[in-house]
């Protein structure tokens, strides 16, 4: 068995599946499964009329011609099946931005090449202004050509990075969720480099690299915080969030029967914080704890966030939706 990994899990800012109605279409405009839909010839040879015998035995000498030229050559091959528009290059490849190393496989769309080197730009760039540091590295990403357990994943401990472009996960969202995920397992390999000081896979840690995925995104303007927020309340309400037990008894093991966890604990961060522009406090957090960070005990905390937990509305209309394919 391999080492245990941990995922950017998805399904807080944007659905998990798309429902009825939702148009597959990458952001390119290109079509679901990489393959153009059919589309009606224009200008189709039609033979209108047929002055002599000459006329229409030289006609069907062309159309024969042009047959037997179509035979010989083999269309090409089907482009790899994805919801991304951007063309793939034919061989592996590698790439870095600054500490952070990537292995492309054969076959990565562009777009997909640009979206991860975005990330990491606009991760480390976050990073140095609101924590005073950014990445050590040297951090390696493999980005593979296939499906596998997680869109993203980084294995504990090390600092490699795993990304399946065919996981239904990565496939079914625009770049700014792709975004989201890959600056998720960014921020923990920070989180190992800084010394994490409490329990690892808890409220306080997957929820604050969670956060800080969307805080990146919402800093890039991809994204405004109002519709963010609105978005997980949504979630909360749309999954088990109401009934959830408080903050602090909820499990975060992988079989947790909480399945809102995640989404309470981004909703935790974002009272805790007051909003993404505080993330700084995190470095403060990582170096002098808990009340030196947030002025107050995790005990009044926590009664807060339950009070606030329970005075929550759900939004009026589906408040994800704009951001299903951004």
């Amino acid at each position: 068995m391999g080492p245990p990994t941990r995922d950017a899990r998805v399904g807080r800012l944007v659905r998990d599946s798309s429902p009825a109605g939702t148009d597959w279409r990458g952001a390119g405009g290109g079509a679901r499964d990489g393959v153009s839909p059919a589309r009606g010839r224009e200008g189709s040879y039609l033979m209108r009329s047929m002055a002599t015998p000459m006329q229409f035995g030289n006609a069907i000498l062309v159309v024969v011609t042009v047959l037997l030229l179509v035979g010989c050559h083999p269309s090409s091959p089907t482009s790899p099946t994805s919801t991304d528009s951007g063309t793939s290059t034919s061989g592996p490849s590698t790439s870095s931005v600054g500490p952070v190393h990537f292995d492309f496989d054969a076959g990565i769309t562009d777009r997909d090449k640009a979206t991860l080197e975005t990330s990491v730009r606009l991760a480390t760039d976050y990073f140095q202004r609101q924590f005073q540091r950014t990445l050590l590295g040297p951090v390696t990403v493999l980005v593979r050509n296939a499906d596998g357990p997680f869109a993203v994943s980084a294995t504990t401990g090390t600092t490699v990075v795993t990304v399946y472009v065919h996981h239904a996960d990565w496939q079914t969202h625009g770049p700014m969720k792709r975004t989201t995920m890959m600056v998720h397992e960014l921020y923990e390999v920070l989180q190992e480099e800084v010394g994490w000081p409490g329990e690892w896979g808890g409220w306080l840690q997957d929820g604050s690299a969670d956060y800080v995925g969307d805080a990146v995104v919402i800093d890039a303007g991809m994204a405004g915080i109002d519709e963010v927020r609105q978005c997980q309340i949504s979630n909360y309400f749309g999954s088990d969030g109401p009934f959830a037990p408080p903050l602090e008894e909820i499990s975060f093991d992988v079989d947790s029967p909480t399945s809102s966890r995640y989404v309470i604990a981004w909703l935790a961060w974002d009272r805790l914080l007051n909003g993404p522009a505080n993330t700084s406090k995190l470095a403060v957090y990582w170096n002098s704890g808990f009340e030196s960070a947030f002025g107050q005990s995790e005990h009044r905390f926590y009664r807060d966030f339950e009070q606030y937990r329970r005075g929550l509305q759900p939004p009026d209309d589906n408040a994800c939706a704009s951001l299903d394919w951004r």
